[in-house]
């Protein structure tokens, strides 16, 4: 009987190996347990973590008619919950007169039972096997017991066999269908001949070839390389040791001959003992099409940009270049200037938005035309600041910012009036300030009330300034050129490290250098009499420079020739001033668009007899108010016909 058993043995672990089915092996269990102990009635339970109890999943006979998922023990619970809590087998003579029985009327047939712990390891058991006697007190033998303990190791063995087994299917089954799914295109090479083995559905509808023609194909018939990096690159050597696949942006010749532009990664598997290449390729051409056209427009926006920007500039008494270098395509700087009062007066900015890119340059050209409509008010530099600041505003989002520098050179007067919202410093090389200059001032674009400085400086002949942006600002508070007096070699050196390649931001700069004194005329145009009071301290310079002794009286009679110029036009229209020195005499027009009044009646009766302003004032328009004054200081004294422009004569020397 014993080798009887060990034979039974040795058929039931042949019988485990050739069943891969869970439900296929289980039946076979029971099927030989009946079959070796002539007894029908068997039984598997199976730990179940959800419920942290014993179920039974398989019987045979009078189990088998119980509902499967159903019968359940708990740890000391009947017969199956008191082997799982001890781990020992369990024989019980007489289950109707056991003390743990299951009261349950299904169970009174129930007599001589047979249970074995179904184990794993040492200590952990997943399941308890047995045999049940019906209506009679039966007996087990003990090499039965000892066949079905030998039983129940194999079963368990088997058991985390099929688990394993399964769960090799199933990460088969999903790297198949994540292979066949994939949106990229994917295939499979023999490492030695190139030749493809497997192709998913995505890289037939890429190379446009069918399954059969891929199949006779290789990996040289789809690479736009060489044979010689084909080799190189499909090879175990080239991609051992590598972190991750190897990734490369390649041409691929598809089906047809065309050629298509596509991202390839390639990596090595062991796939059941072979080792291939596997390779995925992603076509970017739309995506290339795609960059190369926003390369396309970025480049044009660039040129855009570029294009309205002003020249470099060459003037007897003043030399202006410029340095504009985007980081990429397009630029957040902006810089720009223009001459006003017959070329005496130059008024511009310089501008650097934070960052770089598209959504900068837009916001660079939103404020470029806010200084723009500023400047065209004639506001002062640091009005024009203030005004930008505010509008600016709307344009920059939290943590958005502008830094700006915004100036005028007036050659009439040889000074340089500059305001600074954000840009730290400038470089100069001038009487009046040297070397690194700062020029504190808030940010624009971040609140409501900034604090700006505005500064003016005496200019003359040789002095030189240096206005730049970030880009090259951090460069320069770190190296000062030492030769600022030398303006073009100090401009060539900005600009090499303006296009250098450790540039990290974009790079602009304005340059001057003064080269002559006072240029004449000088002219301007006062629309409200508040402006006036602005130009009255720049004429007063003026005039104490050039007219000496007589500058107190020139400056009387420029006043009352404006004064009755603003009487005349009201709130309607402007007046233009012009002064031009020639030789020896001071030549100023003073023109109004108003109604005007009789000019040369009241002149010529001062050229007929002295009256005094009282008498003169009873008989004289509002807007000829002074004109005694003005008579008898100036040399010669015109009005046209309609009274609307004067000239003045004085003499300087």
């Amino acid at each position: 009987m014993q080798n009887q058993y060990y034979q039974l043995l040795h058929e039931f672990s042949l019988g485990l190996l050739n069943r891969i089915d869970r439900h296929d092996l289980l039946q076979f269990i029971l099927k030989l347990l009946a079959r070796t102990s002539d007894i029908h009635h068997s039984f598997l339970f199976l730990y179940d973590p959800v419920t942290d109890r014993m179920v039974r999943r398989y019987g045979a006979g009078i189990h088998e008619s119980l509902p499967v998922d159903i019968q359940s023990y708990g740890r000391g619970e009947a017969v199956v919950g008191t082997v799982w809590d001890t781990g020992k087998t369990l024989q019980v003579e007489d289950y109707r007169t056991w003390e743990k029985r299951d009261p349950d009327a299904v169970f009174s047939r129930f007599t001589t039972i047979l249970a074995v712990p179904v184990r794993r390891g040492k200590n952990e058991i997943v399941g308890v096997m047995g045999l049940t006697f019906l209506d009679e007190v039966g007996n087990f033998e003990p090499e039965l017991v000892e066949f079905l303990e030998r039983a129940s190791e194999l079963a368990a063995l088997a058991l985390d066999n099929l688990l394993l087994f399964e769960t090799l299917q199933e990460s088969e089954a999903n790297a198949r269908a994540l292979f066949d799914q994939s949106v990229d295109a994917m295939a499979l090479f023999d490492i030695d001949d190139k030749h493809l083995i497997k192709a998913n559905r995505r890289f037939i509808e890429m190379t446009g070839y069918s399954a059969n023609e891929l199949m006779e194909l290789t990996a040289y018939d789809f690479s736009f390389d060489s044979s010689e990096s084909v080799d190189e690159r499909f090879t175990l050597k080239f991609l051992s040791g590598k972190q991750a696949p190897v990734l490369e942006r390649r041409r691929m010749r598809c089906s047809g001959g065309r050629i298509i532009d596509v991202e390839r990664s390639l990596s090595c598997i062991v796939l059941n003992d072979r080792t291939l290449i596997l390779g995925s390729w992603h076509d970017v051409t739309a995506e290339k099409r795609l960059r190369e056209q926003m390369k396309s427009e970025l480049r044009r926006a660039g040129s855009l940009q570029r294009l309205l920007l002003p020249l470099d500039c060459d003037r007897e008494n003043l030399k202006i270049r410029t340095i504009y270098q985007p980081h990429y395509e397009v630029s957040g700087d902006f810089y720009w200037y223009r001459w006003s009062r017959s070329g005496t007066l130059l008024q511009g900015f310089l501008l650097d938005v934070m960052g770089h890119g598209i959504a900068t340059a837009l916001q660079s050209s939103a404020i470029n035309v806010l200084f723009h409509q500023a400047l065209d008010e004639g506001l002062s530099p640091l009005e024009t600041l203030r005004r930008v600041n505010r509008q600016s505003q709307a344009y920059f989002n939290e943590g958005a910012f502008a830094a700006a520098l915004c100036f005028e050179i007036d050659l009439s007067q040889m000074t340089l009036c500059y305001v600074s919202g954000g840009i730290t410093c400038f470089l100069a090389s001038a009487r009046h300030l040297h070397g690194l200059v700062k020029t504190p001032g808030s940010l624009i674009g971040i609140g409501f009330e900034p604090d700006f400085l505005e500064c003016t400086v005496p200019v003359q002949a040789g002095d030189a300034f240096y206005f730049v942006t970030d880009g090259l600002m951090d460069r320069l508070v770190q190296d000062v050129p030492k030769h600022l007096h030398d303006f073009d070699r100090t401009v060539n050196e900005l600009k090499s490290w303006a296009t250098s390649d450790s540039g990290r931001d974009d790079a602009s700069a304005l340059c001057f250098r003064f080269s002559g004194a006072t240029v004449w005329p000088v002219c301007f145009e006062i629309s409200r009499p508040d402006e006036l009071l602005y130009l009255r301290q720049r004429l007063r310079e003026m005039l104490g420079r050039t007219a000496g002794g007589q500058a107190v009286f020139i400056e009387v009679i420029l006043n009352e020739a404006i004064n009755n110029s603003l009487r005349d036009t009201g709130d309607a229209s402007v007046v233009r001033v012009k002064l031009n020195r020639i030789g020896s005499r001071l030549i100023i027009r003073v023109k109004d668009s108003g109604k005007g009044f009789d000019a040369r009646r009241l002149l010529q009766r001062l050229r007929d007899g002295w009256m005094g302003t009282d008498e003169i004032g009873d008989d004289c328009a509002e807007s000829g108010r002074g004109l005694p004054i003005m008579w008898r200081l100036s040399d010669r004294l015109v009005y046209n016909s309609t009274g609307t422009e004067v000239l003045i004569v004085k003499r300087i020397d």
